[in-house]
């Protein structure tokens, strides 16, 4: 009897699965420049750190997750993040964001609704555009980034290194834009906010796939979701419109002080769209001037029959004698 072949035995032994990889998609210069744009238009509008804790560490985390590539599946330059808040009405920002409800009564509650929040977030993030500001673009060693600015600059999905990190892991390339915003962009960016192709757009009506607020008095968490496009949505791929050639310059040498980065990391509204809100919010909170008025004439005319009353009282309790006659009797 012949003895089995070891060809036969390897045969039958289970072989090991191959690693999966996942390849992430290089995201648009138009959607990767709207997406820190908007990052720094939301934190400015609200009035909270772009990132992080902050300057202070009992403040709370800003996280922004990671950004969804819809412009696979929309065929146009689109895509979805979020913000966190802190807690409830919005505990992490200087502006108190709205609740849920706030829109069915016209902002009668806070002053403001959601959607004009949103207005606000897009308005800001097209004066950025108007304005066309410079954004420059270095890159850094991964730990002297965090050494120097913290970790301010990541979204959810860039505070750890991959479990098998490669070399190029390690080298972060950011984009800064002054008075906006620090980040780790997920693709090329343009070299100024004017190179944008189109305005920002932000898509709304369907609160299961577009922008929403969560916010509330007993909300365990405060965030916003913002589904955003480039342009009005007819264009048929994302790279059309999308400025090829126009990506920004890096530098080998590290040319932000941080001391450009203290103002972005404050719990202050830094954009004029986010005063207006909260003025709102401060008129709303505020007795109106003719409410003031009534109160202090009330007051007045209460001391003044007050008064009265006390010289009435007095008058009464005085004894008159009346009067002698002082002629003498001869």
């Amino acid at each position: 009897m012949k003895p089995k072949s070891s060809s036969s035995s390897s045969s039958s032994s289970p072989q090991k699965k191959k690693d999966r990889v996942i390849t992430k998609p290089t995201a648009p210069q138009s959607v990767s420049t709207a997406l820190i744009i908007l990052r720094g238009a939301i934190a400015g509008v609200v009035g909270c750190p772009i990132g992080g804790r902050g300057p202070s560490t009992e403040s709370e985390s800003i996280t922004t997750s990671i950004m969804q590539p819809s412009f696979i599946k929309d065929k146009y330059p689109s895509g979805k993040f979020s913000m966190s808040l802190g807690k409830k009405n919005g505990s992490a920002c200087a502006l108190f964001i709205p609740s849920d409800d706030n829109d069915a009564i016209g902002g009668d509650d806070n002053g403001f609704t959601q959607n004009q929040l949103l207005d606000a977030i897009e308005n800001a993030a097209n004066r950025i555009i108007e304005e066309n500001l410079e954004i420059c673009t270095f890159q850094m060693d991964r730990l002297d980034a965090i050494a120097k600015y913290g970790d301010v600059m990541f979204d959810q999905g860039q505070l750890k290194l991959p479990k098998k990190s490669k070399p190029e892991d390690k080298v972060l390339t950011l984009a800064f834009i002054e008075n906006v915003i620090l980040a780790v962009p997920p693709g090329p960016v343009f070299r100024k906010t004017g190179d944008m192709p189109f305005k920002i757009v932000l898509e709304r009506g369907n609160p299961a796939f577009q922008c929403t607020v969560n916010a509330g008095k007993k909300a365990r968490k405060c965030d916003i979701v913002i589904k955003f496009r480039v342009g009005d949505g007819s264009e048929t791929t994302a790279a059309e419109n999308d400025g090829a050639g126009v990506s920004s310059d890096l530098s080998s040498d590290e040319p932000i002080d941080p001391s450009l980065i203290e103002p972005l990391v404050t719990q202050t509204i830094r954009m004029a769209e986010g005063e207006i809100l909260n003025k709102l919010k401060m008129e709303k909170e505020a007795p109106s001037i003719g409410n003031i008025q009534a109160a202090v004439a009330a007051v007045k005319i209460a001391e003044s029959d007050n008064v009265t009353d006390s010289n009435t009282h007095i008058s009464s309790d005085i004894d008159i004698d009346p009067p002698q006659d002082t002629d003498m009797v001869v």
